[in-house]
């Protein structure tokens, strides 16, 4: 009983590698669908990268120009003097 439980997963496993080594059925390279899904996620990242410029350039513009109000105003200056 034991010898061709043996012999029987002896023959699976080299049926097996044979059959996973044979990978003629696979395309090469990827679908034109992975390619549309890769660019629409691209495209996602790069519309939301806009608006957070955008974002980040007027929160920087707000931080010094309120620096730079706050410094005029501790000296008893204008902006114009």
């Amino acid at each position: 009983m034991k010898n061709s439980i043996y012999l029987a997963l002896l023959t699976l496993v080299f049926y097996s590698t044979s059959a996973f080594a044979a990978s003629g059925s696979q395309p090469a390279g990827i679908s034109w669908m992975a390619k549309i899904f890769f660019a629409f996620i691209a495209a996602i990242i790069v519309f939301q990268l806009i608006p957070a410029v955008v974002l980040l350039g007027s929160m920087l513009v707000s931080i010094f120009s309120r620096a730079r109000e706050s410094d005029l105003a501790e000296n008893g200056k204008t902006e114009e003097s």
